[in-house]
Parts: C-alpha cells; structure tokens; sequence
C-alpha cells in the first residue's frame, strides 16, 4: 500500500488495482477497484453503456465492502467492459455519508480512464487513469 501523488497512473489486467482516498486530508470513506485477468470474458448484468468508447454495462446500488475494516458499504456503482477479449470491471464503493466532492472526485477518475494497447500482442492493453489530488494510497 502507498500513497499516490497526483499525476497519471495505469492499471494492466492481472494485477492487482484498488484505490482508497486515505490519505493527505481523504475521508477514507472510498474505494475503487478495478478487475480483470488477460483474456476472462464475464457475463455482464446492468444498463448498456459506452466505456472508453468500448460497449459495457453499468449497475448502481450493489452491496461492497469496506477496504480496511471488511465492514459493510452502503452502496457501491459497478461497471463492465470487454476490451480485447478481457472484462475489466471497476467498482466503486463509498460509505454512507461520504462528502459528495470526494464522490465526484472518484466519478472524475473513472472517467479519465482511456485505453492504450502495448505489446506486441493485441490482447495486451493498459488503462491510463489521472489523479487529480494526493489522497489516494493504492495496492
């Protein structure tokens, strides 16, 4: 776990990504986490959507966890996308009462997300992500 200044940052299928906003003045109160293993497709569930200019699905109000405590969440947004052959899915998840700045900051971070193929092999893809504050530490 470690603090993330602002800047940009990427995520590659396989590896682990999380966020939480606790850190330099953050409430703590969310979380995202983005999931998906090179070439996993998953059934999608939820309203169609355009992700990063991919066909997805999106569903809010699921039940999450609390990243530190394991504690229930009130309520967390879940999206799902099929980009070259792997679902990535991203969740966010926010405790009750969370500040509704900090809610739009995790909004704003998810859609700065754009994908960038590297590799010689068309399945293997990155997405790129700006932090915009210095209160996100990531695993």
């Amino acid at each position: 776990m470690g603090r993330n200044e602002k800047g940009v940052y990427s995520w590659s299928p396989g590896t682990p990504g999380w966020m939480h906003n606790a850190t330099a003045g953050g409430s703590g109160d969310l979380s995202i986490i983005v999931h998906g293993d090179a070439g996993d497709i998953e059934p999608h569930e939820g309203t169609p959507v355009t992700i990063f200019g991919y066909e997805g699905s999106y569903v809010a109000g699921i039940p999450g966890e609390d990243f530190a405590t394991g504690g229930p969440r009130a309520s967390c947004e879940r999206w799902m996308v099929d980009i070259q052959g792997t679902t990535v899915t991203i969740k966010l998840c926010a405790k009750p009462g969370s500040p509704s700045a900090e809610i739009r900051e995790a909004h704003e971070i998810i859609e700065s997300m754009r994908v960038t193929p590297y590799g010689s092999d068309p399945g293997f893809f990155r997405l790129f992500f700006t932090l915009t504050t210095s209160t996100w530490d990531s695993g």
